[in-house]
């Protein structure tokens, strides 16, 4: 018998309209296990502690690849659009692109009214998809395709997907790849000088992957030296900001959120602040917590690390390495989680 939606329940439906409206949240892993429109079959894989960050991913997972294969195998449902929406989205937030590949080439059904963002939507997974799995050309004729079809318009999202991409291959330890998606965005934009500008900061940086993380030479805001070799054996987050910088200000929030969802995994953040005194720093952190270690060091951060704009954030994994420069607030859990199981695979 057709099924003529992707759930069968009414309820079902509702929450995932719910779903797509609010995005990933704890009202996902919720479904997970109340909502009997998931078939109860063996889990993807059996929780080996009461982690949050273990029960929620692997909740999130479960619910992603049942929507996923349920959208191939009925993709003329009523609520088709909504899901493959929810299931290109849910790839973006976590990482698994590669898994959503064959969800983003779906053709649309011509009844249905599909929107600019939505294509926008498809063919970045695309491009990140087809880089996670390794393939250079499929990624590069769907970054191509993304390009065009801004048109030269809308500089920013460009640019943004232009770092996710550029991380994907940094963390795949091919930069040059990543130096390739910068060039490409440069040559598009070439009458954007900001955007041209901006390119050739991060192609610059891209030199560091695969280098030791050079040594900061100042102690943190509480005199205390910092000792590179306490981090070895952890991912560390380098946060490269200013009290004064809104922009950084702006992204703490879920910097927090993701201190607080990895540290008890083995990642370390680092603040490396541009601020002239310490005194800037503390007065700042009695209305704005920040529960990692802050170091003043503008100096070797715009000489060694090559950071003269901030934000900045950038990666260093277990053996004291750059992995990835520029990473995107939005792509830092996905980010971290593949170098906590690159580093398990060891």
């Amino acid at each position: 018998m057709m099924v003529n939606s992707l759930c069968d329940f009414p309820f079902c439906q509702r929450r995932l309209r719910q779903a797509v409206r609010l995005g990933i949240g704890l009202t996902i892993l919720t479904q997970l296990f109340t909502n009997p429109c998931v078939a109860q079959n063996s889990p993807a894989e059996t929780p080996n502690s009461t982690e949050f960050h273990h029960l929620h991913t692997s909740g999130i997972r479960e619910t992603f690849d049942r929507i996923r294969v349920a959208v191939l195998k009925n993709p003329q449902a009523a609520d088709t659009l909504a899901a493959r929406t929810w299931v290109l989205e849910t790839a973006r937030d976590y990482g698994w692109e590669a898994a959503a590949i064959e969800t983003a080439q779906l053709p649309n059904p011509p009844d249905l009214a599909v929107t600019p963002e939505f294509h926008q939507l498809a063919q970045s997974v695309l491009a990140i998809g087809w880089a996670q799995r390794g393939d250079i050309e499929a990624s590069t004729q769907a970054w191509t395709q993304f390009l065009r079809a801004l048109r030269l318009r809308l500089p920013n999202i460009a640019g943004d997907l232009a770092q996710s991409l550029a991380l994907t291959w940094q963390l795949r330890g091919q930069p040059e790849q990543a130096d390739a998606v910068y060039q490409q965005l440069s040559e598009t934009y070439f009458l954007n000088p900001e955007l041209k500008d901006f390119a050739e900061r991060r192609r610059q940086r891209l030199k560091l992957v695969g280098q030791p993380v050079p040594a900061l030479a100042a102690a943190d805001i509480h005199s205390q030296p910092l000792d590179w070799s306490t981090l070895q054996g952890k991912v560390v987050m380098l946060d490269f900001w200013a009290t004064n910088c809104r922009p950084c200000i702006e992204e703490l929030p879920r910097l927090r959120r993701r201190y607080a969802e990895f540290h008890s995994l083995g990642v370390e953040f680092l603040g490396i602040s541009f601020d002239e005194s310490p005194g800037d720093v503390e007065q700042f952190r009695m209305s704005q917590p920040i529960p990692w270690r802050v170091v003043l060091d503008r100096e070797t951060a715009e000489e060694a690390f090559h950071v003269t704009l901030i934000p900045c954030l950038m990666l260093v994994d277990r053996t004291g390495h750059i992995a990835a420069t520029d990473v995107r607030p939005d792509d830092l859990r996905a980010a971290l989680d593949a170098l906590l199981h690159l580093a398990d695979s060891k």
